[in-house]
């Protein structure tokens, strides 16, 4: 029977340690990333991972950072972003973001993946809440170890939209418990140039 469960990570900076089960070199897990408990033992939970690029992998982690049931998933975030106007909209407000000026991110639709990994938000005054979480917006599996083509904070990124480092915690807030149904992705957003 699952024991249904997720990573609360809030009081983290939206990650918790993982470590892979029965060896390997560990990863962070995103805030509120559906998992499934399995065992546990020594202050340790046992899970397989539901959803997002680790999904169907098992894992381990201290049993504090796992609760019961559902904290609260909504449906699919639908954004809406004017690269000319430098604003991106979205169901709980509206936010300043760019993109990169040599390498912007292309008009049309693009998936809004579940974070995947920290990354550097690369301004020592990114203390905003969460900065180090970004949404890949690519189709497939992003680069490793890249910025790329990711919603994000901090700085422009090649093919990716940079949300104003001070409105980063609401988007944020809203986009982590945004879920399309696909075990991938919290939504999509629309691109346009004007």
């Amino acid at each position: 029977m699952p024991n249904r469960h997720y990573v609360d990570a809030d009081a983290h900076d939206g990650w918790v340690p993982a470590r892979p089960e029965p060896a390997g070199i560990g990863v962070m897990l995103p805030a509120f990333l559906a998992v499934d408990v399995m065992s546990s033992s020594g202050g340790r939970d046992r899970f397989k991972v539901l959803e997002g690029v680790h999904a169907g992998k098992t894992f381990s982690a201290s049993a504090a950072h796992l609760k019961p049931g559902n904290p609260g998933y909504r449906g699919p975030a639908h954004l809406h972003y004017n690269i000319g106007k430098q604003r991106l909209n979205f169901a709980g407000g509206q936010v300043r973001a760019t993109t990169s000026a040599q390498a912007p991110i292309a008009a049309g639709a693009h998936p809004v993946h579940i974070p995947d990994a920290p990354h550097d938000p690369a301004t020592p005054q990114a203390t905003a809440s969460c900065a180090t979480t970004g949404f890949y917006l690519g189709r497939g599996v992003p680069a490793a170890a890249t910025n790329e083509g990711y919603l994000n904070t901090g700085r422009a990124t090649a093919g990716g939209i940079t949300v104003e480092l001070s409105d980063w915690p609401a988007l944020y807030r809203y986009l982590i418990l945004c879920r399309s149904g696909d075990g991938k992705t919290v939504g999509s957003v629309d691109v346009v140039v004007r």
